[in-house]
């Protein structure tokens, strides 16, 4: 896999953190008191070594053993919920960077936070699932698919703005004639950009071999300005700048939706994108989802796989024996507990990046908007959300 495949970036350390800020304003020179709350899996990263001298327990047999619990894990369980399967996943929770934590009677999303409706050729399979899972059904009337729970969706009057150099605008691209060429160049891709992207046309692959900032320059004269929103939403959505995401991402970023010819109604339930995983988890058996359990070591044998996994909790280990494994965790742990699989990884690059959610103890009365993309030019802070 080469530097420019899609998708190359990807979260490599999810640390939600929870501040609840109390501050008595009567009394101006009162310093503020901050609880926090951090919530990582990096403090088990010594389990690799550590854990081999943990007593074996019984061994057990299953047909599919699926490594890690986010969206591609639970997706997976969920195909094949008829099966004989087991799934184990390191934290505490389930989601991965679609999970949710509660804090009091508040939820808060930690990761990815909203959808968007769904055009009818957004992939057949992915829209199956979904309706089954009665997230979505089909509107005639404007040839999608709309979320069934129409109150969490945010109007597009309230959806979102943008922040750039001390100047509020409607959109993060800036108006004018370049913005103007820039979809038109991208418009003939619309309806030809589904998901899952494996099922994209092959005459369409020719841009998986240039970078978006490239393709881009070829057809248009760029400025810095119009680069620079450019590369806040690569950096906000897939975690590196339009010199190294490849143009087949960038173009699907902007027209696996027809977002040049309406709004697409906005989903952002309290939870955030937990509320899709939320729906995976409450569908499956409870038994066969094992948290706060860490895959080891990975060994091809006659049968399949014998698998070594650690329970965190009890601190014991013990070997689990497959025919089939689907390894939807982090590529860079290949590395470690099965080396044979990492050789194609090997090129990945990892975007770490933490989640803050800040619970204040006043609310406002000012206006407020759903999302605020702050264009600052420093890529360490890419906006904020209000709940």
């Amino acid at each position: 896999m080469n530097r420019r495949d899609f998708l190359k970036y990807s979260a490599l350390t999810l640390s939600p953190v929870i501040v609840k800020m109390a501050y008595d304003y009567s009394q101006p020179t009162n310093m503020p008191d901050f609880d926090i709350e951090i919530l990582s899996d990096a403090a088990v990263g010594h389990l690799l070594r550590t854990s081999k001298t943990y007593p074996l327990g019984p061994p057990q047999q299953t047909k599919y053993l699926i490594v890690g619990g986010g969206v591609a894990g639970l997706s997976a369980a969920y195909q094949l919920r008829d099966q004989d399967w087991l799934l184990f996943e390191l934290s505490e929770r389930l989601g991965g960077s679609s999970s949710a934590n509660a804090h009091k009677d508040q939820y808060f999303a930690q990761g990815a936070h909203y959808d968007l409706a769904y055009p009818a050729y957004y992939g057949q399979d992915l829209l199956d699932v979904l309706f089954e899972l009665d997230v979505i059904d089909y509107d005639p009337s404007s040839k999608s698919w709309q979320f069934v729970d129409q109150h969490l969706t945010i109007p597009n009057t309230k959806a979102s703005r943008s922040f750039d150099q001390g100047v509020f605008r409607p959109d993060v691209l800036p108006e004018g004639p370049l913005k103007t060429q820039f979809e038109a160049l991208l418009k003939p891709f619309v309806g030809h950009m589904p998901m899952p992207t494996t099922q994209i046309a092959s005459e369409y692959h020719y841009l998986n071999q240039l970078t978006f900032r490239e393709y881009l320059a070829q057809h248009l004269s760029l400025d810095d300005h119009f680069i620079q929103a450019i590369d806040y939403s690569m950096l906000d959505d897939w975690g590196a700048p339009s010199t190294v995401v490849s143009a087949l991402a960038g173009v699907h970023y902007y027209t696996c939706r027809p977002y040049f010819e309406t709004d697409p109604s906005l989903l952002s339930p309290p939870q955030g994108n937990a509320y899709f995983t939320q729906r995976f988890i409450s569908r499956l058996p409870q038994n066969r989802l094992q948290t706060q359990h860490l895959v080891r070591a990975i060994q091809p044998n006659d049968k399949g796989f014998e698998v070594m996994v650690v329970d965190v909790k009890k601190q014991q280990q013990y070997r689990v024996q497959t025919q089939y494994i689907v390894y939807a965790a982090h590529k860079h742990g290949l590395k470690y507990i099965y080396p044979e699989g990492f050789a194609r990884f090997s090129q990945n690059q990892y975007s770490p990046w933490v989640v803050l959610n800040l619970v204040l103890n006043q609310t406002t009365t000012k206006p407020t908007y759903w999302q605020n993309e702050y264009l600052s030019g420093e890529q360490a802070f890419l906006g904020f959300v209000d709940s």
